[in-house]
C-alpha cells in the first residue's frame, strides 16, 4: 500500500512539473517594452512592470502625485502576478499611507467630483504607450493598460471601499467624445476602461447620459489653461440623464491632466442628482507648475 501512495505522489509531483512547464511555454513571450523572453499574461516583463511610473502616495480628492518620505514601496500591496495565475482579490489592511484626503492644489481648484484615483503618472514609458494606442492604432496595449488598471484596483480596493464610507459605483460614465473624433479614431478609449471596471464593480455603464457638443479643437492641442476655458461647455445631458439621479457615479477617462473634463461632467452628474461623483484613469498628469 506504501508503495502505491508513493508511486502516486510521485506521479502527482511529475504531473504538476509538465503542467507548469506547459504553462511557462504558453505564455513565454517577449516584453513590449524591452523585448526580453519571459513568461507571463502581461504585455511586460516583471522588470520593466516594477519601472512603470506607479504613484506611491497620491491625493485622493484630485490625483495628483503627492512626494513622501514615509514607507509606501507598492511592492508589498502590487503583485506581479505568476505565470498563469489569476489577479489576486484579497481583503488587506488599509494602509493610509498611500493615500491622503486633500493636498495645496485641491484648496486652489474647487473640483466638482470628490474623489480621483489613477494608478500611474502620465510619464515615460505610459504616455507614449497611451499615445500609440489612441494614435497610432496599436490596439494590443488596450489589454496592457486595462490589466495594469484592474492590478491597482484590487490591490487597494479594500482602501477605497470596504474600508471607507465612500459608496461603490452604481453607475459608470465614460468621457464621451466627439463624433467627429470617433470618426477619425475609430473607437472611444475610454469605453474600453469602462467595461473592465463595470464588470470589477457589477455596476452598469450609461454611455448615453452625458454627450458631447461640437468641439472645434482636439483637448491634446490645447495648453492648460486652454483645456480649462474650453471644456466648460464641452458637454451636455444625454438621453439616460435621468438615471443618474440618486446613484453614486464614477466617470472613467484615460488620462486626468487639468481635471477640466472630469470636472465638466461632475458638474453635470451633480445638477442631475448623484450623491456622489468620482474619477477613475488610467494615469494622471504631474502639475509641474503654477496654472497660467
Amino acid at each position: 500500500m506504501e508503495d502505491i501512495i508513493t508511486s502516486g505522489k510521485k506521479l502527482s509531483t511529475k504531473f504538476h512539473v509538465l503542467v507548469n512547464s506547459l504553462k511557462k511555454d504558453i505564455y513565454r513571450r517577449h516584453c513590449y517594452l524591452c523585448q526580453a523572453v519571459y513568461s507571463s499574461h502581461l504585455s511586460v516583463c516583471e522588470a520593466c512592470f516594477w519601472d512603470l511610473p506607479w504613484k506611491q502616495c497620491s491625493c485622493l480628492r484630485c490625483g495628483l502625485p503627492i512626494a513622501t518620505n514615509r514607507d509606501s514601496s507598492l511592492q508589498s500591496r502590487l503583485q506581479y502576478p505568476a505565470v498563469g495565475a489569476q489577479f489576486p482579490i484579497e481583503k488587506v489592511e488599509v494602509g493610509q499611507h498611500f493615500f491622503r484626503n486633500s493636498c495645496l492644489e485641491c484648496t486652489a481648484a474647487p473640483f466638482e467630483f470628490d474623489r480621483c484615483i489613477t494608478p500611474l503618472t502620465y510619464s515615460f514609458p505610459i504616455g507614449e504607450i497611451i499615445h500609440q494606442f489612441k494614435y497610432q492604432k496599436r490596439r494590443y496595449w488596450r489589454y496592457f493598460l486595462n490589466d495594469m488598471l484592474m492590478l491597482y484596483l484590487k490591490a487597494f480596493r479594500s482602501d477605497l471601499y470596504d474600508d471607507t464610507d465612500y459608496p461603490a459605483p452604481e453607475l459608470i460614465i465614460p468621457v464621451p467624445i466627439s463624433e467627429a473624433k470617433l470618426f477619425q479614431r475609430e473607437f472611444n478609449q475610454s469605453h474600453g476602461i469602462a467595461s473592465k471596471l463595470a464588470q470589477a464593480f457589477a455596476a452598469p455603464i450609461a454611455h448615453s447620459a452625458i454627450v458631447t457638443r461640437f468641439r472645434s479643437a482636439s483637448q491634446a492641442s490645447l495648453s492648460r489653461s486652454q483645456r480649462l476655458t474650453h471644456s466648460q461647455d464641452a458637454f451636455q445631458a444625454g438621453n439616460q440623464f435621468a438615471r443618474i439621479r440618486g446613484k453614486s457615479i464614477m466617470i472613467v477617462d484615460d488620462v486626468i491632466t487639468t481635471g477640466s473634463t472630469a470636472n465638466q461632467i461632475a458638474r453635470l452628474a451633480k445638477q442631475a442628482g448623484a450623491t456622489s461623483v468620482e474619477v477613475w484613469g488610467i494615469a494622471r498628469t504631474p502639475k509641474t507648475g503654477p496654472t497660467q
